[in-house]
């Protein structure tokens, strides 16, 4: 394989992860429905094809494939045991068959075509029949973009890990260039700049795909908080996952002035989000550092951790000056901006809570009662509004959504009930124990194997190896707010997890 052209096409994967919600037209149509950033998908095609290429002429590409080729059959198997399971004994087929034909989008279209050339196909079957090809395409997808990406970034590196990390932090460095020159105007904006407004109401649409859900999400502007490229304020903490690490490992290894910089840029920015999950991922990223040093007993970098931590104070002072000035709020405090913003977390009723809470309880109920394999990927929508309670079902926000599927149908591409709005609760739903299981059995070896390499590395392999595990663990939890695929980040560090586990692995065995 060609390295420069892996490299460039790696680079590019890591820079376009900022772009979480691009305008339809250029998305790809065949992705499947689990990415949240779809304009890397382009990339990592070309990617796909490059190395089945290489594949085909040299036959040297594929690294390990027996063991990727194990887990996943035994993916693919207990998805579809618990799809099949989930087809069987779904109750919701008459409320399916009876909804819009529209609830599918693209088949109006193949009806018009088959009708085009005098072929009258009856509705309901072709819409009983979509249904449950599309969930069995949707397991084999998840498979190729999320898995299959994640392998073949560990093929690309798994003889220079190192490489891929070093190409990661440019990437992710290239990115925040994006974020903070978009979210300066940003800033201006919620000042109240005239000027700030006209620019990024021209600019907007070209990131996001302005109100296509039921009219008013994503808004153009969004009003009295910070969101910058992303769909909504809540993503930056998705972001942070994997930029915050690469800063702060960075700012570890070399201790220079401007990753501290970069770092208080994008802490301010988090404050400025006014979003309780990222304001929960910040403070939980910097609690997990210090253990991470702790555990790892790399006691000598917790001094410089401490900067850090009083270089985000300072932010969160600025940000909190500035949140007084653009709400004309001249007396507001530390405290009133955390009761807001973070510890409202914990109430069952401040902002829209009510309606997270009930989305996620009406997914363990589901759960409980189908705890070994779930209902069947892709088939909670109906199960949902049935596992509501009656003083769910009054909260605003679930009496829209409930609305909105009668209307528009239990399989539209609007529906947002779709999932718990997060990645692990949504799984135990749809795949149960057995699933959620296997889903996170490489996750969880591969972080093992990664503190045992820790302790045999030394110097810069330390602080690449602790920027892995630190940003792999963080876009773990970022999958509570909402997926492990809002951000394509998850899947390119456990591609390169596994190269710098079964590198440095392998080396140790020809020693011997």
């Amino acid at each position: 394989m060609n390295n420069k052209i892996i490299n460039i096409l790696f680079f590019i994967i890591c820079f376009t992860l900022i772009f979480n919600n691009i305008p339809k037209f250029i998305q790809m149509n065949f992705w499947g429905g689990m990415i949240g950033n779809k304009l890397v998908l382009y990339p990592l095609t070309i990617g796909f094809i490059y190395t089945a290429y290489c594949q085909y002429k040299k036959q040297n590409v594929l690294v390990h494939f027996d063991i990727f080729k194990k887990f996943v059959l035994l993916y693919i198997m207990i998805n579809m045991v618990s799809l099949l399971v989930g087809l069987y004994i779904y109750p919701y087929y008459n409320l399916v068959l009876n909804g819009p034909i529209s609830q599918i989008e693209k088949l109006p279209r193949v009806l018009e075509i088959f009708e085009s050339y005098g072929i009258i196909l009856d509705h309901k079957f072709v819409l009983g029949v979509w249904m449950i090809v599309r969930q069995i395409k949707g397991v084999f997808l998840e498979m190729f973009w999320c898995f299959g990406g994640a392998y073949m970034i560990f093929c690309w590196y798994y003889n220079n890990w190192q490489k891929a990390v070093l190409i990661m932090i440019k990437g992710v460095l290239a990115g925040l260039i994006i974020i903070f020159s978009y979210s300066l105007i940003e800033v201006f904006y919620l000042a109240g700049n005239v000027t700030a407004k006209n620019i990024l109401e021209i600019i907007t649409p070209y990131f996001h795909p302005i109100k296509t859900y039921m009219g008013w999400h994503p808004p153009l502007l969004w009003k009295g908080q910070v969101r910058s490229i992303f769909s909504e304020p809540s993503n930056i903490g998705n972001y942070i996952s994997i930029s915050i690490p690469v800063l702060w490992c960075c700012y570890l290894r070399k201790f220079s002035l401007k990753f501290l910089l970069n770092s208080f840029l994008v802490m301010f920015l988090v404050f400025l989000t006014q979003a309780r999950t990222a304001y929960a991922m910040l403070f939980g990223m910097t609690g997990l550092l210090f253990l991470l040093l702790l555990v790892i007993k790399h006691k000598d970098l917790l001094k410089q951790v401490s900067i850090i931590c009083i270089t985000g104070v300072i932010a969160f002072g600025t940000a909190t000056q500035f949140i007084g000035i653009m709400n004309k709020v001249p007396n507001i405090t530390a405290t009133n901006v955390i009761e807001n913003n973070f510890t409202s977390l914990t109430s069952s009723n401040q902002r829209s809570n009510g309606a997270r809470y009930a989305l996620l309880k009406s997914n363990l109920r589901i759960a409980a009662d189908h705890p070994v394999l779930g209902v069947g990927q892709g088939l909670l929508s109906a199960y949902i509004v049935d596992y509501y309670t009656e003083d769910e079902k009054k909260n605003i926000e679930v009496n829209m959504w409930i609305k909105q599927q009668k209307e528009k149908g239990v399989f539209s591409s609007g529906n947002s009930i779709g999932s718990a709005m997060n990645e692990y609760v949504t799984r135990l739903a749809q795949t149960g124990i057995v699933g959620l299981s296997v889903f996170l059995f490489p996750f969880i070896w591969v972080m093992k194997e990664l503190f045992s390499l820790y302790k045999q590395c030394e110097n810069n392999k330390q602080i690449d190896i602790l920027l892995i595990l630190f940003s792999l663990i963080s876009s773990l939890v970022a999958g509570c707010n909402g997926s492990v695929t809002v951000i394509y980040g998850t899947w390119i560090l456990l591609g390169i997890a596994f190269a710098a586990v079964y590198s440095e692995k392998d080396k140790l065995n020809k020693c011997e």
